[in-house]
């Protein structure tokens, strides 16, 4: 018997990750900004909250599911969902470090293999036992 990652611990990591990350871009959007962005790349304070908001509403999402029983299929196409969302943070990110120069390298570097992992992740779960 091996380890084994389900459904719903994947769920409740995606749904943390994102009420984590996008609590910070809504309560403290001028520090997020800060922390994840050059310095010279202009800061939009709504955006951020904007974007905060839309996250937590994913992220909450994710938690609710994780704690609810049954709905394997519900979950499943949670996951799909949620892995492509966090693959394409994670190319943003990757662009943003390397191509447009508005992150620094490393914190878009290290976003995008965490996101790329969770993705992955999700989707391998999404999709297990279809393919």
């Amino acid at each position: 018997m091996g380890f084994e990652i389900t459904k719903d611990t994947l769920l409740k990591v995606s749904g943390v990750s994102a009420v984590a990350y996008c609590t910070f871009a809504t309560v403290a959007p001028r520090e997020f900004h800060k922390t994840f962005m050059s310095t010279g790349t202009p800061v939009s304070v709504e955006a951020w909250r904007y974007e905060g908001i839309a996250g937590l509403m994913a992220g909450g999402t994710h938690l609710l599911l994780s704690a609810r029983a049954g709905h394997t299929e519900l979950k499943k196409d949670a996951l799909k969902v949620a892995g492509a969302g966090w693959l394409a943070l994670a190319a943003h990110n990757a662009y943003n470090g390397y191509q447009a120069n508005t992150q620094p390298r490393e914190i878009a570097t290290a976003n995008a293999i965490g996101q790329a992992v969770l993705g992955g992740l999700c989707l391998y779960k999404g999709f297990e036992h279809e393919i």
